[in-house]
């Protein structure tokens, strides 16, 4: 894919305004209260998906009692969605200003770095747990980011050159 240069500069605005809006959410939005004590523990989950798997769990056998359903649900679900969420404009923007990141493989070993490594941060500065689902839900968005940018590819860019997933992407 051919990108202007116009087309890079106004990614490159996107994506520093979306890093700031990221950061936000991964380093200044987490803890309160209650929360605070929790992250003072530095809570690591390693085993993939069986933080999550209890928490769903929890949600459906309804065993957290019938005061915290609404508000427990939210959390477990926002948790997971909103990871999912927050990484897609990453996976979108990346491979327009980084030609790196131009094929699957790529944004899957960028988006996995980037969200590994602010895994580690909060986890050092006692701001959040070090979950290693986080990071599963981060690379998910992140490819479903990038596959987006590759399924709209004709729309957002006009002079282009199409490849496969496997190879250069663009």
């Amino acid at each position: 894919m051919v990108i202007s240069k116009a087309a890079k500069a106004r990614a490159w605005v996107l994506f520093i305004f979306y890093l700031f809006l990221l950061s936000w959410f991964l380093f200044v939005s987490v803890g309160g209260t209650v929360r605070d004590e929790y992250f003072d523990k530095r809570i690591v989950h390693w085993v993939p998906m069986k933080h999550t798997y209890q928490t769903l769990s929890i949600i459906i056998s309804g065993n957290f009692g019938a005061e915290n359903k609404v508000g427990y649900t939210y959390l477990a679900f926002r948790n997971i969605i909103g990871n999912i969420l927050l990484f897609m404009p990453f996976g979108f923007l990346a491979p327009i200003i980084l030609p790196i990141v131009r094929s699957l493989k790529g944004i899957m070993l960028f988006t996995g770095a980037f969200s590994l490594m602010a895994e580690l941060i909060q986890f050092v500065l006692k701001i959040g747990v070090f979950d290693i689902d986080d990071v599963i839900f981060n690379l998910i968005g992140g490819t479903l980011g990038y596959l987006c940018l590759y399924g709209f590819r004709n729309l957002l860019f006009r002079d282009h050159v199409s490849k496969d997933l496997n190879g250069e992407a663009f």
